[in-house]
């Protein structure tokens, strides 16, 4: 899922924009939650309370908060969101270019542009470090899979547990988890917990250590599976590798 965020003082080209973009991502297939905002100070209010953006179409000439202004803000809080700018104005570019914003492109191109830019953004997205968001009424907490040492069943909940402790607990089955993640890190120790073979420290007789020191008992059988997958995922990282 990408989050996308599109902001415009004109109702028309915040339909116009949604649509476009909409119907550009459909075609590589890839789902999003689009929102649009017809002021710069609401979208700013919003990634300031914790709403997470993978990626901002923005135009610069707005009332009380332009484009520019408004990117200097973000990027206090997401450093690493892309932005595009649609707008009629050229003389931006140079100012642009300084913010790091990932596209300009002027409204007079959008057909011939617009399409090429959602591409790259895209395959400049997936190429990023692979990330969980767990999702909550208010927010969207991003967190590098890499962290993750486990994950276990409690109650109608998750516990996902990081390498410095930190403790996440989101509602969800665990089936669900690593169908999102969509990672071949992480293997069940039992029905009730999900590891990272990233964190495994050691496998001996039936007992599973993870780095930090949690031990899990998982009997001589599963331990041995995953012994396998375990010598598997790293061999195929060296192979890559090299």
């Amino acid at each position: 899922m990408l989050y996308i965020a599109i902001c415009d003082d004109d109702p028309g080209v915040l339909d116009d924009l949604q649509e476009r973009v909409r119907a550009c991502l459909a075609l590589c297939g890839e789902l999003t939650d689009i929102r649009l905002y017809p002021q710069a100070q609401m979208l700013l209010y919003d990634i300031q309370e914790g709403c997470h953006l993978d990626l901002i179409l923005s135009d610069i000439e707005m009332p009380r908060m332009d484009g520019m202004e408004l990117v200097r803000e973000i990027r206090r809080v997401l450093p690493e969101v892309l932005i595009i700018f649609i707008t009629a104005y050229e003389r931006y570019a140079v100012d642009a270019y300084e913010l790091s914003i990932f596209r300009y492109i002027p409204k007079t191109m959008l057909e011939e542009k617009l399409g090429k830019a959602l591409e790259d953004a895209l395959g400049k997205l997936l190429a990023r470090e692979a990330v969980y968001r767990l999702e909550t009424a208010r927010q969207v907490q991003v967190i590098p899979q890499k962290r993750i040492v486990y994950v276990q069943k409690e109650g109608k909940n998750i516990q996902i547990v990081l390498e410095d402790g930190t403790v996440f607990s989101e509602r969800k089955s665990l089936k669900r988890f690593s169908e999102d993640v969509l990672s071949q890190s992480f293997i069940y120790v039992d029905r009730s917990c999900l590891i990272s073979l990233e964190h495994i420290a050691q496998i001996k007789g039936g007992v599973v250590t993870m780095r930090g020191g949690v031990s899990f008992c998982a009997g001589m059988a599963r331990a041995a599976q995953i012994r396998r997958t375990f010598n598997q995922f790293w061999g195929d990282k060296m192979i890559r590798r090299g």
